[in-house]
């Protein structure tokens, strides 16, 4: 899938052609249409046979070694520092920024397409405030309070939440969601 308006960076690997790992931005035309607006003063051209790799969030001084093969270039964006999730995804740009995706472009009848994957675990956290055990019906032993923990108190309402060390986007549903390298 494709933002509109988000940041996008590229890397062709030709080395006859002038364009290396630059930043374009992807402009929505239509309903399933867009395009790739490079820098003022480039110009892309898209040939067949050629790969074209994308990946999004855009971060200045990530490098691409064009002389990897498309497999050893993706796996060099996955484990590349500059691009993995940080520590503060507490809002909505920052939890954004850090769903690196990636994806290998080819040219079919004069179209450049791309499908995008997402690299990393998005880790979900939903708290859950309510408590209800049944004891099965053969059981020999008996739940304290009748399975109810009435006596249990729990806090929904935190206002700051640490999963490894990173802050999550909390959501309005009192969710929280990260993006992890560690899955």
């Amino acid at each position: 899938h494709v933002r509109s308006r988000r940041q996008r960076q590229m890397c062709i690997r030709d080395r006859a052609d002038a364009v290396n790992n630059i930043k374009l931005t992807y402009k929505k035309t239509g309903i399933d249409t867009g395009e790739w607006i490079p820098p003022a003063g480039t110009s892309l051209y898209w040939n067949e046979g050629m790969d074209y790799i994308a990946y999004y969030p855009y971060k200045e001084g990530v490098t691409i070694d064009t002389g990897k093969t498309t497999d050893e270039i993706m796996t060099s964006l996955v484990d590349n520092e500059k691009l993995k999730p940080g520590a503060d995804q507490s809002g909505s740009d920052e939890y954004t920024a850090c769903d690196l995706m990636t994806a290998v472009g080819k040219v079919s009848e004069e179209t450049l397409t791309f499908e995008f994957e997402h690299r990393f675990a998005l880790l979900i956290l939903k708290p859950q405030a309510h408590f209800k055990y049944v004891p099965p019906a053969d059981a020999v032993f008996t739940y304290r309070n009748n399975g109810t923990l009435s006596d249990l108190t729990v806090d929904v309402t935190a206002k700051n939440v640490k999963l490894n060390n990173v802050t999550p986007c909390k959501m309005d549903d009192s969710s929280c969601l990260l993006y992890t390298s560690d899955a």
